[in-house]
């Protein structure tokens, strides 16, 4: 055996915050710029659920009002 295999990105696999089952692909941050507390890592499924949950509950009485959401690459996942 030659070692370990190396990981196409340098992070935990299954790291998604939301399912666990998925490699997380962008950290979601607060207002302010700095990641959020829980969840903060996504994959691309979670992170569309997230957006289409919040388009619901945070849009206002007659889902009229913009909804704005900060993510940039999760750790681990710039080139």
């Amino acid at each position: 055996m030659a070692g370990q295999p190396v990981l196409p990105y340098p992070h935990a696999r299954n790291d998604c915050a939301g399912c666990r089952e998925q490699d997380a692909d962008v950290e979601l941050l607060d207002h302010d710029g700095r990641p959020r507390r829980v969840p903060h890592e996504l994959c691309h499924r979670c992170l569309g659920l997230l957006v289409a949950s919040l388009a619901l509950t945070e849009s206002g009485q007659h889902l009229d009002q913009p909804v704005t959401l900060r993510f940039r690459p999760a750790r681990g996942r710039r080139i």
